[in-house]
């Protein structure tokens, strides 16, 4: 493949890249970078962190979709601790995997959008620095693979729009599996849509249009098909995460008119954009600023559409912003179509003396350098996970410890009673935890719905763990527990009598209150009042 014009240096100026610009260079690039997380996550510190544990929980019960999420999470992980066990380097290596995919799929949209595997590899380069895309590539959340899959069907999407066929059907493949981890995916369709719009050489096959768009919607199907039997309840989770009338989170008159609503919430999204993006966010910004300025021919056009993928999830969280807080992870797929223009400009400013793009690029390998020699570091140290007193990780670092003194806390139970003790948590992500640390890997029972007005999560339907049936309370009846979080006067409801104590070794959250529970009387006879 040819250079593009764009990507050359100015004569007697420095090269665009030390790297030799070649397919195998940018493979050897994610390869490398991908080893390094893969050390990490196998001789690293971190335990599973709540969420990973709670998609670990849904994967030993495969199902069409779950209360919260689509299935496509729980299937990876399945997939992975079916053949690796249930470890933690198991559960996360979907999401590792899914890093090397996104930054490929990113590099090859620079190449081919703007010209010059030069620019491909400054794309994989500025994918694998992104502080967020870092962070998912090492923790199993829903997050990672859906972005691999925004990027694989951005790339994809560029080809389809320029009279591809088959690429139509690349992209709805793309979207399906997406929309399995993170709904999100679905505003992929109108960012492509208008970026169809924009660009006046856009040539639409609609026969392949209309087929991929039909391979789409089987992502939709098994989700619609799960929700439709369980009250949607998917759909009350992110009414509830709006706060409006017909979630799963009381609603007030007053959060429901909107009256709560607070200018830093705007800000906030705004600013975890380039917190999330660090100098790859703004490296992109400023390569489109930087083309728009000099009119630079085809790469207006290449910009134009990765700014076109990126409008709607921006905009969408944007709105969203005046109704309720946004989580940092919410607009992150809005990250992905400045990788390629980052790509772009990271050459262009190796080429051309422009001082923004240079800091900017700078900035960029920095923060890359940075996680890589922090996961380095951390790796190579030989310290326990539950043993980093000078690094601020505890709340990922201490599920060992605390699963054996929950254990030791059960053998006394049994000793003490002569009954075999079992395990509450308020919070399904804590239950999870411990459900996954303890050795037998037991049923841990997460309640929160049933205290202080809490949410209802994938505890509240799975028939051995809804505590409303009388046939997941009858095996507990009478037995003793170690309960975790809460308040004392909602344990001493459906125990015989509740013991408080100070909070185990390992537990990360020491504001969550531990106890111990003697003589279950069950939830099913004891509803809430």
């Amino acid at each position: 493949m040819t250079e593009h014009s764009s990507t050359l240096p100015a004569p007697g100026g420095p090269r665009p890249l030390r790297l030799p610009p070649t397919y195998a260079s940018l493979v050897g690039l994610i390869a490398a970078v991908t080893l390094v997380r893969l050390a990490f996550i196998a001789w690293g510190p971190l335990t599973l962190a709540e969420d990973e544990a709670h998609y670990w929980e849904w994967s030993r019960y495969l199902d069409w979709s779950y209360y919260s999420k689509g299935p496509g999470v729980a299937w990876a992980i399945w997939l992975s601790v079916s053949i690796l066990g249930d470890t933690e380097l198991a559960v996360r290596l979907p999401a590792l995997l899914a890093s090397a995919i996104g930054a490929y799929a990113c590099a090859r949209l620079a190449i081919d959008a703007f010209g010059g595997v030069r620019a491909g590899i400054a794309a994989a380069a500025v994918w694998l620095a992104a502080p967020a895309f870092q962070i998912v590539s090492v923790l199993m959340t829903i997050d990672g693979p859906m972005l691999a899959c925004w990027a694989l069907g951005t790339w994809a999407g560029w080809h389809a729009i320029r009279g591809g066929r088959t690429a139509w059907l690349a992209l709805g493949a793309t979207l399906a599996i997406g929309f399995l981890f993170k709904y999100t995916a679905v505003l992929l369709l109108p960012g492509i849509a208008i970026a169809a719009m924009l660009d006046r050489t856009a040539k639409i096959r609609t026969p392949w249009m209309l087929l991929g768009l039909a391979v789409a919607l089987l992502g939709v199907l098994p989700i619609a098909i799960w929700n439709a039997s369980h009250d949607w309840a998917t759909v009350r989770h992110l009414l509830g995460h709006l706060g409006v009338a017909g979630g799963d989170q009381p609603t007030t008159t007053a959060e429901a008119e909107g009256a709560s609503y607070s200018p830093l919430w705007t800000l906030e999204m705004i600013g975890y954009l380039f917190a999330i993006g660090g100098p790859a966010f703004a490296l992109g910004i400023t390569g489109a600023l930087h083309a728009r300025r000099n009119l630079m021919g085809r790469s207006i056009g290449a910009v134009t559409y990765c700014i076109a993928t990126a409008a709607p999830v921006l905009l969408l969280y944007f709105v969203v912003s005046f109704f309720t807080r946004i989580e940092a992870n919410w607009p992150m797929a809005g990250l992905v179509g400045f990788v390629p223009i980052a790509g772009w400009a990271a050459v262009r400013a190796l080429a051309r003396p422009d001082i923004g793009l240079k800091v900017a690029w700078r900035a960029t390998v920095f923060t890359a350098l940075l996680g890589i020699g922090a996961l380095l570091a951390i790796a190579g140290t030989g310290l326990t996970k539950s043993d980093l007193p000078l690094i601020p990780l505890q709340r990922a670092t201490g599920l060992d410890t605390l699963a054996e003194s929950t254990q030791a806390k059960l053998d006394e139970l049994e000793q003490e009673t002569g009954l075999a003790g079992f395990v509450m948590a308020i919070h399904y992500g804590r239950a999870s935890q411990l459900s996954f640390a303890l050795d037998t890997h037991p049923t841990v029972f997460g309640v929160s719905s049933h205290f202080g007005g809490g949410r209802r999560t994938q505890y509240d339907l799975w028939p051995h763990t809804d505590l409303t049936r009388p046939e997941a309370n009858e095996p507990l009846l009478g037995r003793p527990a170690v309960l975790f979080d809460g308040a004392l006067a909602d344990w001493r409801r459906v125990f015989d009598r509740v013991v408080e104590i100070e909070s185990l070794p390992g537990e990360s959250k020491p504001h969550r209150q531990t106890f111990l529970g003697y003589g279950f009387r069950g939830l099913a006879n004891n509803p809430e009042p």
